[in-house]
């Protein structure tokens, strides 16, 4: 008899070039889970109604089948390489695969700014001649993509339509995550190999939703729900990987900003509120051909200690449905530091509760269209 043990777990990840085809073994890599992660196999119960003489049941059957994992991992960056060059996640095949999309940017900050420089405006480095494309503002940092040659800190930059200026104060290569419409043949997905002891699970066609979850002194969590295609396990050898050694940063000296407000808080959250379905198919061996994600309405709640309506007036912000960016940056370490913005946060029933005798807002709300589609939320690694 062999003993298999609760706590010895291994899960190896990585993305599929073909939807529901595992990689090959050498592809995958390490992923390192907060304690919990396990599989849950579902299938739909066939009932038979046959008559039989006697009051005993028959046995049943096991339709479409398929499989989910859930999967918690901190909020924590791929760190950078020897040569300095950021690094991806360790989980980011499993964001991708919630329809998500990634850019690559470079993060400007810039100071002593004179006019206003334009989204979609070409900028160029005064000294370093180096180019980019505006993509977006984040208050006084030009995020720029199709960036040429290296931005360098205390040039002063000039915008080719606007002819704004400034200088730079510094400049971050950047990974930017944004939600994404995509059709199921245009969506990501990844696969895991997932080892229960001696169990070997791999777990195909990976495609799901997740949560973020951000508390006062905590390491921020991000919690998947991903399902995918079933097939049935094996016996395997529990693998020895190089897990990540990056601890996330922890949710502190945020500057979470509602608007131009800073509150007292101590909790921020979103939900991608991903639409996940199942393609069933009669001519698929487990009688589903896909998982795919079909909408989503991104959520999340913030609790603000309550000031005086002066400063801050939540039920106006809520009567006059006004929407309002929330924006944070958590870590303050290159490779391993998140920038969270929610351009157009538009708040639900606000509610007051207690903080330890003092009054505060439990304030949900929804991150809504931006202006340009697929914009409710920006989620940048730089």
């Amino acid at each position: 008899m062999t003993t298999l043990m609760t706590k010895r777990v291994g899960t190896l990840l990585a993305a599929e070039a073909t939807y529901g085809v595992p990689p090959d073994v050498g592809d995958y890599a390490a992923l390192l889970c907060n304690e919990g992660v396990d599989v849950t196999v579902s299938g739909e119960k066939i009932e038979r109604t046959v008559v039989t003489p006697t009051f005993s049941p028959v046995p049943n059957a096991v339709g479409t089948k398929s499989i989910q994992i859930s999967p918690a991992v901190e909020l924590r960056g791929g760190g950078l390489s020897e040569a300095g060059a950021l690094l991806a996640p360790d989980w980011e095949p499993l964001f991708l695969g919630c329809s998500m999309k990634k850019r690559e940017v470079v993060r400007l900050d810039v100071e002593g700014i004179t006019g206003t420089f334009e989204v979609d405006e070409v900028v160029t480095g005064g000294g370093s001649a180096a180019t980019g494309t505006v993509y977006h503002i984040d208050g006084d940092t030009l995020v720029l993509t199709g960036v040429t040659g290296e931005f360098t800190a205390a040039e002063t930059v000039t915008g080719g339509t606007s002819t704004a200026t400034a200088s730079v104060a510094a400049a971050h290569e950047a990974f930017e995550y944004r939600p994404a419409t995509l059709s199921p043949a245009d969506q990501s997905s990844a696969s895991m190999r997932f080892f229960k002891d001696s169990h070997l699970w791999v777990l195909k066609g990976l495609r799901g939703t997740w949560a973020l979850d951000c508390a006062n002194g905590k390491i921020p969590t991000l919690s998947f729900t991903m399902t995918g295609l079933y097939g049935d396990p094996s016996d395997s050898v529990l693998p020895s990987p190089m897990f990540t050694g990056l601890i996330g940063p922890v949710f502190m000296g945020a500057g979470l900003a509602i608007g131009s407000y800073t509150p007292v808080l101590e909790s921020f959250k979103l939900d991608l509120g991903g639409d996940v379905q199942q393609r069933k198919d009669a001519n698929h061996p487990e009688g589903m051909r896909e998982v795919y994600v079909g909408g989503r309405t991104p959520k999340g709640s913030i609790d603000p200690e309550a000031d005086s309506l002066a400063n801050f007036n939540v039920w106006n912000l809520w009567k006059n449905s006004t929407p309002g960016k929330l924006a944070c940056t958590i870590g303050a370490t290159a490779g391993n530091r998140w920038r969270i913005e929610v351009p157009k946060a538009t708040y639900e029933d606000p509610k007051y509760a207690d903080k330890s005798g003092l009054v505060k807002y439990d304030l949900s709300y929804t991150a809504t269209n931006g202006g340009a589609g697929d914009d409710e939320f920006r989620i940048t690694l730089f």
